[in-house]
């Protein structure tokens, strides 16, 4: 029944895409939100651990390292774990996104007419993948761990006294853990989904894909203060290859400007002209 009343709702979606007007993908909302929240306490786990480590041992220690290798070294020394761990747990994430992202190709394509026999990723796809999505995680990795060492120097320019600057560190920790991983989550379970979709649709041969928001008032764009607008990326085609009017590839490429990506929970999915269609230029709405 589950199954009938979600193929109903596709079924809207491709007639109202037709028409004009792209409805939210509940379905594959809830889906993701399921993968961020499990990354997300993964990656909690791991931070718990060190975070209160580093700071018994600067309480123990009395005092601030002086110069930036020591504090380095010291930092280091119980977050370097962080260096493997964190990227390890984001690419085991990272690829289950990006097979549902697969799924969700060769199921849109069903829904269109296009009988496919659904097929896993080939190995050096796979690969391929995994690499790239071990590149973007170490990068936040060095970049959460060079911010705890920059908060510490800080309170060593400020002169403060170790009770006050194991409660700045932990102010850090907390905003690690309250905010941050959150926002790491969404931005590498997205990507790496529709990563899957647009190296998917390449092996089909799909020519075309659209951009679908959310549809909600989340949707960046509603807001003034937004820096990004995808409320008027909705709907938006391009040739497969070809970048969207905001230069991303896909939703979640970091080839692109921060604001159009970070903690962006927009899709592609495969766009088929009707026969009677004429394409003359991209991008456009449909």
């Amino acid at each position: 029944m589950k199954r009938k009343a979600e193929r109903m709702l596709e079924e809207v979606t491709t007639f109202l895409c037709n028409c004009g007007e792209l409805p939210a993908f509940k379905g594959v909302d809830e889906a993701a939100l399921v993968a961020e929240q499990k990354l997300e306490k993964e990656l909690l786990r791991l931070f718990v651990g060190v975070e209160n480590r580093l700071l018994s041992r600067l309480v123990y220690l009395g005092y601030i390292p002086q110069d930036k290798e020591r504090r380095k070294v010291f930092v280091e020394e119980f977050l370097k774990q962080l260096y493997d761990e964190v990227p390890a747990v984001i690419v085991n994430n990272a690829m289950s996104s990006a097979k549902r992202g697969r799924f969700l190709a060769f199921d849109d394509l069903e829904e269109n007419g296009v009988n496919l026999s659904y097929q896993e990723f080939d190995s050096w796809t796979y690969d391929r993948l995994r690499k790239k999505f071990y590149t973007f995680s170490q990068d936040t990795t060095k970049r959460i761990i060079g911010d705890i060492e920059e908060n510490l120097a800080d309170s060593y320019q400020q002169g403060l006294g170790i009770d006050q600057a194991a409660e700045r560190l932990k102010q850090e920790f907390d905003e690690i853990r309250d905010y941050r991983l959150r926002l790491i989550a969404r931005t590498e379970i997205n990507s790496a989904q529709n990563e899957g979709i647009q190296v998917t649709l390449e092996d089909l041969g799909v020519r075309y894909k659209q951009w679908l928001t959310a549809k909600d008032i989340r949707v960046r764009g509603y807001k003034p203060a937004d820096k990004a607008d995808h409320v008027k990326m909705h709907g938006e085609v391009v040739r497969l290859n070809e970048r969207f009017s905001n230069g991303l590839l896909i939703p979640g490429d970091r080839t692109g400007n921060i604001a159009e990506w970070i903690n962006c929970r927009c899709r592609i999915r495969p766009y088929l002209p009707q026969k009677s269609m004429i394409i003359t230029h991209t991008p456009f709405h449909a």
